[in-house]
């Protein structure tokens, strides 16, 4: 019977692809059980299995779950890339069309503040013609 080899697998602490055995989940103080869900999603379905890196000697967990699971995150995680994209496009949008509005209503401003000048210069006259008219 030809002998196990034991699993090289991506070691998070090392940053390659190394021997990584399968340890008891309670040697690494987790809870032993390596059947897992989500209450809130009961139908992701996982198995969990604590690994030992004979490279750099961590210790780390890796979940195993369905191919079709794995795709559905990828789709969902691409969309919400796209989302966030979309949404600091509308951010820049919005911050492009204040500062144009805050121009717009400064250039109102200053068109009020003329009105008003000549308002109040012709106001003046007025009340100079009024005055003139009474004498």
């Amino acid at each position: 019977m030809p002998r196990a080899t034991k699993p090289k697998i991506w070691c998070p602490n090392c940053e390659k692809i190394t021997v990584c055995p399968t340890i008891s989940l309670s040697n690494i103080n987790h809870k032993p059980s390596q059947r897992w869900y989500f209450e809130s999603q009961e139908d992701i379905k996982f198995f969990k299995r604590a690994r030992l890196c004979e490279e750099c000697n961590n210790d780390f967990i890796t979940v195993e779950v369905s191919a079709q699971l794995l795709t559905e995150l990828a789709i969902l995680r691409k969309r919400t890339t796209e989302i966030f994209t979309d949404f600091d496009k509308l951010v820049k949008k919005s911050k492009s069309v204040k500062n144009s509005t805050n121009r717009t209503l400064a250039k109102i401003q200053e068109i009020v503040e003329q009105i008003n000048k000549i308002s109040n210069v012709w106001e003046e006259d007025w009340v100079e013609d009024m005055i003139k008219f009474d004498v």
